[in-house]
């Protein structure tokens, strides 16, 4: 009898610790749990409680998808809608008299469409969007589409609707108070604009895109996108992220080597001459002396900008793409001469303006590195969801605490107001691209997001062109020819001439090579970075991690 005691007690103590065991598992693994039942993440938090971002229409799936597996996503994957030609195509809450908006007929599915009452005037809402990333391959992306007949490229190379362009909406009109989603469609007209007229018989010959690559970067945009374009396909180049960095920094490095400076006085003199015959212009046109100087300094200002862009001196040309450098440099000069622009600007005045406008900078490219993976390190890391706290203060002890599996980067951490990064001076954190691909799956179905890589589409044009041909519903054509980088560069160049002098931008840009010792820096601070985006894609990018 003692010795069944003995066993009923042993058995007893047993069972607790495995019960003890189990509750401490359940409580690890449901920390993450949450997640899988529809709660929304800290990062989907900081992007819907924006006060800048407050449409209720606009709301996240019930499952993350930042935390499910592929597997996951196949069984979770809604069959495609089938659109009928003549169904209305904008989101109800966007519907007015204004636009009338219907599928067409596209080249291969149907494509909405939108008639411009005020105009009369058809055009088609964008079917793919390239989002990214910068200096990565976009450009090329959008220049081997201009190869296909039956794409309508857009008038301009970055439109920055859903981005830049709602921001400056807020800004002008007293539109503050309103939602990001009441902006956009205030300004739909402006970017239906930007996209090729066509005709209700002929919008099955082509279909419109676009390509920002900053809209990766925005916190905002893959809400919106979804809210005016659902049915648009999603298309993401990555490259090696110590590359994207410092072609990154090449390309800031040109424009700031572009700008206009006050000891180059051939250009500082022949803007002076510009100026005059502005100025001049303005009274030949007006007349009147007592002519409103703020509409003064928006003629000559408009003025200066065309006669700048058809100079030959580069720096001229450069000044004529950047208004707001040749705003702050007239109202210098009227400032200092009795509030208005003189016809003849005194030499000293107009020196003194150039040389203390806004100019860019850049730092020495190591510098700016350092500063900013310090910066990351510091403020923009926080525990992955499933470590327990003390396991993330032992590691910290034993300098290990970045390891993949213990730390992530937060986007909300770095730029809690929800924004998005400054090209002035981020080089590195444009290349942390799993945060910004997850901001795209929460509100995106991944077959709605290809990623590809830069190595495929430098190596693999051919191939690589016809599968996103495909993907975007554009015909395969076997008899595109696929032009060398030189044919390439010049067949972008035609499309969008001012592109590369407003922007610094180059194809297959010469430089020299990074410092040996910056580079390893670079490749220690991404390895745990790239090998999360990796495990997440389910992809390896060869990016030597």
């Amino acid at each position: 009898m003692g010795i069944l005691k003995k066993k009923s007690c042993t058995n007893g103590a047993l069972t607790l610790v495995f019960l003890g065991y189990g509750l401490l598992l359940w409580i690890r693994h449901s920390q993450v749990r949450p997640r899988l039942l529809g709660r929304k993440s800290r990062d989907a938090g900081a992007l819907t409680n924006d006060p800048g971002f407050d449409d209720p229409a606009i709301k996240h799936d019930a499952l993350d998808p930042v935390v499910l597996s592929q597997t996951q996503r196949n069984v979770s994957r809604i069959p495609p809608i089938a659109h009928k030609l003549g169904e209305t195509c904008l989101h109800p809450q966007l519907t007015t008299s204004k636009f009338v908006c219907k599928y067409y007929a596209g080249p291969k599915k149907p494509q909405c469409c939108c008639l411009i009452t005020s105009k009369s005037e058809l055009r088609c809402l964008p079917s793919f969007v390239i989002i990214g990333a910068q200096k990565s391959g976009s450009t090329a992306l959008l220049g081997y589409m201009l190869l296909h007949p039956a794409f309508g490229a857009p008038l301009k190379k970055e439109l920055h609707f859903f981005d830049k362009a709602i921001g400056s909406e807020r800004l002008s009109k007293s539109r503050s108070a309103r939602s990001d989603v009441d902006i956009m469609f205030s300004a739909l007209g402006k970017y239906l604009g930007r996209f090729p007229r066509t005709a209700v018989g002929s919008t099955h010959r082509f279909l419109t895109g676009e390509a920002t690559p900053a809209y990766v970067l925005n916190r905002k945009a893959p809400a919106l996108m979804k809210k005016l374009i659902p049915d648009a396909k999603l298309l993401l180049v990555l490259r090696d992220p110590v590359d994207r960095a410092y072609s990154e920094w090449q390309m800031k490095h040109r424009r700031v080597l572009a700008q206009l400076d006050p000891e180059d006085v051939a250009d500082v003199a022949l803007l002076q001459q510009l100026v005059g015959e502005c100025v001049m212009g303005d009274e030949v046109e007006h007349g009147d002396a007592q002519r409103n100087a703020k509409d003064t300094l928006k003629f000559v200002k408009d003025c200066l900008v065309q006669r700048c862009k058809v100079q030959t001196s580069n720096k001229l040309k450069w000044l004529g793409f950047h208004a707001r450098d040749l705003d702050i440099i007239l109202s210098c000069i009227q400032s200092q001469s009795a509030g208005k622009i003189p016809t003849a600007v005194d030499d000293n005045i107009l020196q003194q303006c150039v040389k203390n406008h806004r100019r860019e900078s850049v730092r020495p490219f190591a510098e700016a590195v350092a500063m900013e993976m310090q910066f990351i390190r510091e403020r923009c890391m926080a525990p992955a969801v499933d470590v327990l706290p003390a396991e993330i203060a032992d590691l910290r002890n034993n300098d290990s605490w970045q390891h993949p599996h213990l730390m992530r980067f937060e986007w909300g951490k770095c730029f809690p107001s929800g924004s998005s990064s400054n090209i002035v001076k981020d080089f590195v954190v444009r290349g942390l691209y799993l945060e910004q691909i997850k901001d795209y799956h929460r509100v995106y179905h991944p077959d709605d997001l290809l990623i590809l890589a830069d190595q495929d589409l430098r190596t693999h044009t051919a191939d690589t062109m016809q599968r996103v041909y495909d993907y975007v519903g554009l015909p395969q054509r076997a008899d595109i020819r696929i032009p060398n980088s030189t044919e390439l560069h010049d067949l972008i160049d035609k499309q969008y001439p001012y592109f590369e002098t407003s922007s610094g931008w180059h194809l297959d840009s010469k430089y020299p090579p990074m410092d040996v010792n910056v580079r390893a820096e670079l490749q220690e601070f991404f390895r745990p970075h790239n090998l999360r985006l990796a495990a997440y894609l389910q992809r390896d990018f060869h990016w030597g991690y």
